[in-house]
C-alpha cells in the first residue's frame, strides 16, 4: 500500500501542479487583456483631451484674430495677415504643432464660426 501511495503522490502533485499552471495562465491572459484595454482607453481619453485643449485654443486665438482685424481700412491682405497672426499666435501656445495642424485647426475654427454667418448671407425668399 506504501508502495502505491509512493507512486500516485508524485502524479498527483504532478497533475495538481498542471492544473494551477493552466489556471494561473488562464487568468493571466484575462488580467493582462484587462490591462491592455484600459491602457488603449486610456490613450484614447488622452487624445480626446489633447484635441479638445487644442480646439479650445485655436477658438481663443481665432477670437483675438478676428478682434484685431475687424477695423481694417485695407481689406486685401486681411487674410493673408489673419492667418499668419492665427498661426504664430497659436505656435506661441502650442510649439508642437506642425504646419498641417495648423492649417486643420485653422480650418476646423473657420468652418465652425462660418457655419452660423450661412443664415446672414442666404438669400431671402419673399
Amino acid at each position: 500500500m506504501t508502495e502505491l501511495l509512493n507512486q500516485i503522490i508524485p502524479l498527483l502533485i504532478t497533475c495538481i501542479i498542471g492544473v494551477i499552471a493552466v489556471v494561473i495562465k488562464g487568468v493571466g491572459d484575462v488580467a493582462i487583456k484587462f490591462i491592455l484595454t484600459k491602457r488603449d482607453e486610456t490613450i484614447e481619453k488622452i487624445g480626446r483631451v489633447e484635441y479638445e485643449k487644442r480646439i479650445a485654443t485655436a477658438l481663443d486665438i481665432w477670437g483675438i484674430v478676428d478682434e484685431h482685424f475687424r477695423i481694417n481700412d485695407l481689406i486685401e491682405h486681411t487674410i493673408d495677415d489673419k492667418t499668419n497672426l492665427f498661426n504664430e499666435m497659436l505656435l506661441d501656445r502650442i510649439p508642437s504643432l506642425t504646419q498641417t495642424d495648423l492649417d486643420y485647426l485653422r480650418q476646423t475654427i473657420a468652418g465652425q464660426i462660418n457655419s452660423g454667418r450661412g443664415a446672414l448671407t442666404a438669400p431671402q425668399e419673399e
